[in-house]
């Protein structure tokens, strides 16, 4: 038989230069013919590897961005930086703060169409954040999403400065070693930083300095602490 010639096919899928043993495997071919094939996988088999996570495996839906097993990134085929050991315990349970607020002259920049601004601007509200994830958006059981920050109930339920604009996932930001990045989460109407009127590239981390203003949403404004 010429060289590289394929004589059988064993029960692991090898193609067999051998018709006693796999040429690959080693595996007996006692019983396999020539005309052996692999098992061929179902479709649903084929969708399900591709979407394992490519880092820990973990099955996720399509349109995620990131995976909620191991925190691999999608889009940009990187792992979360891992958080420096706390010198304190108390370090460990506390990210710092963001404070919320509503911005008129962000909206007014925007010209944000069809969304009426809140006639009364509610006092900021400044939460105590994780110390290392944060989703920024709107709770929906539906979706099974509860962000960290919940835009949806910042200034209570039925708050008329309640952001109309801001999307169920947002954006997240993380914390890793050299601080804290943002990244947009091809949220609706964008993320956007200081004064730019430039949204982020969805899926891309930006680092974020410290004391920058992070505006999403028609007027909603968030301020790391």
């Amino acid at each position: 038989m010429a060289e590289g010639a394929v004589a059988a096919t064993c029960s692991n899928g090898h193609q067999s230069e051998w018709e006693d043993y796999c040429s690959v495997c080693g595996e007996s071919l006692s019983g396999t013919s020539e005309s052996s094939e692999a098992p061929v996988p179902e479709a649903s088999e084929v969708a399900e590897a591709a979407l394992s996570c490519p880092n820990c495996s973990e099955v996720y839906a399509a349109g995620d961005i990131f995976c909620e097993n191991c925190g691999y990134d999608f889009l940009s085929g990187t792992l979360p930086d891992e958080v420096a050991p706390a010198t304190e315990p108390a370090a460990a349970t506390t990210g710092g703060t963001a404070t919320i607020s509503v911005d008129l002259a962000f909206f007014e920049r925007m010209q944000f169409a069809g969304v009426e601004p809140p006639a009364d601007i509610p006092e900021p509200v400044t939460l105590d954040l994780p110390p290392t994830d944060v989703l920024i958006g709107r709770h929906s059981e539906s979706r099974g999403t509860f962000p960290e920050i919940d835009l949806a109930s910042i200034f209570g339920e039925d708050s008329p400065a309640t952001d109309p604009a801001v999307s169920s996932s947002h954006c997240r930001l993380h914390r890793g070693a050299s601080g804290w990045t943002i990244t947009d989460l091809d949220s609706t109407n964008g993320t956007f930083l200081a004064d730019s009127t430039d949204p982020l590239t969805p899926g891309r981390p930006m680092s974020l300095m410290p004391g920058t203003a992070i505006y999403v949403g028609a007027w909603t404004r968030i301020e790391l602490g």
